[in-house]
């Protein structure tokens, strides 16, 4: 055998090594394509909050007259809460919320606000007048269909309030905030 002979064995062989590197390295330039697709569709759940509560009854009820919500609708009060007198905190109530929706969700907060009085047109204002909530369990995951996040809410009479507040009515509304907790380190992984 040659010189010749086996130089040209090493060039073919190079050659062909570094070809076949070369499909490798670029995705196998000579395989060919195809693709096909399929369709689907997906809905986006919801969530879904109920709060239900319950009025700390301390005042004979049911009323005579329907007390009157101040966007013009009839709530449903079946008696009133004593209230008072200035500097007092009281406890007007209490709650749950119900999943009513399709995720998991927690109670983070709440707030009781004074929307109005029975009589405005005297010296005592909303302002003399502020509420807060107190969650029971807070962190608690509820899941769809059940009910949690229980809580408590308080009113207060204000140091500052004028005396004409006495007999006053005061209109206020509960507002429970939930919301989804952050997906788990399973959650967020695709699911098979």
């Amino acid at each position: 055998m040659s010189l010749r002979a086996t130089t040209m064995r090493k060039v073919f062989a190079g050659v062909t090594v570094t070809s076949l590197a070369g499909v490798a390295i670029f995705g196998g330039v000579f395989a060919w394509k195809t693709s096909d697709y399929a369709k689907g569709a997906a809905l986006v759940g919801k969530n879904s909050f109920e709060v239900r509560y319950a009025p700390n009854c301390n005042l004979p009820g049911p009323l005579e007259t329907p007390l009157i919500d101040t966007e013009g609708d009839a709530v449903p009060i079946p008696c009133l809460t004593l209230i008072g007198y200035n500097g007092v905190t009281t406890r007007v109530g209490k709650g749950v919320g119900a999943n009513n929706g399709n995720f998991k969700i927690q109670v983070v907060g709440g707030r009781v606000g004074v929307r109005a009085l029975s009589d405005e047109g005297r010296e005592c204002k909303p302002a003399h007048f502020s509420g807060q909530v107190r969650l029971l369990n807070p962190g608690e995951i509820i899941p769809p269909g059940g009910e949690g996040g229980a809580f408590y809410a308080f009113l207060n009479v204000n140091r500052d309030a004028p005396a004409d507040c006495q007999g006053e009515i005061v209109y206020y509304k509960v507002v429970i905030e939930a919301e989804n907790p952050q997906p788990t380190a399973a959650e967020a992984e695709p699911v098979e």
